[in-house]
């Protein structure tokens, strides 16, 4: 499957197991277990842009998976990061600036059901 864009075409994974650059497998772990088993066109599409240190500015309806389409990326960042050096108890691992309270608390509701299976989070 692709996503037609004006001035590009995305090739779209068809499932977490086969996106490039690959998931860790915590990451997918914690996938299955909260009970995502496929990806929205937004996510296998987003995902691999973010982890290959893209900018990604999307737009897609309400329950697409937008959140989860960057909170994916974050969690594989520290991931990696944390094999290579471990943190001070006050590092800043990540930044999240949202319009609304609400958005907010629905992005630290995704980021909890991930670290919560994360010993070093």
């Amino acid at each position: 499957m692709y996503l037609l864009h004006p001035n590009r075409v995305y090739k779209m994974a068809d499932c977490w197991s086969n996106l490039n650059p690959p998931l860790s497998e915590s990451t997918l772990n914690v996938l299955d277990e909260i009970g995502f088993k496929t990806m929205t066109p937004i996510q296998s599409v987003a995902i691999p842009l973010f982890l290959t240190n893209k900018d990604v500015a999307a737009e897609a309806v309400t329950g697409s998976g937008k959140t989860l389409a960057f909170v994916i990326p974050i969690i594989e960042i520290l991931i990696k990061q944390h094999k290579e050096r471990k943190w001070k108890i006050h590092d800043v691992l990540a930044i999240i600036v949202t319009p609304t309270r609400e958005l907010a608390i629905q992005i630290d509701e995704v980021l909890q059901q991930f670290t919560k299976h994360l010993s070093f989070l």
